[in-house]
């Protein structure tokens, strides 16, 4: 199934969305990016939470579906 975000979707939605389907498809790379460059500062949970997707991808945790 695939999620269509807004553009005014929160990272924590996005993130969550991504580990609750195991996989990121390139559009839910986009809306992520898209939602990461709209902001001027990170919060340090929302770091957190973008760490915890790079790092579940390098660890094959996810699924990468083009």
């Amino acid at each position: 199934m695939v999620t269509t975000f807004q553009s005014s979707t929160s990272i924590s939605d996005i993130v969550n969305e991504i580990f609750r389907s195991r996989c990121i498809t390139r559009q839910t790379q986009q809306c992520l990016m898209a939602a990461l460059l709209d902001k001027r500062e990170l919060s340090q949970q929302e770091k957190l939470q973008v760490n915890r997707v790079v790092d579940a991808l390098h660890r094959g945790l996810l699924r990468v579906i083009d």
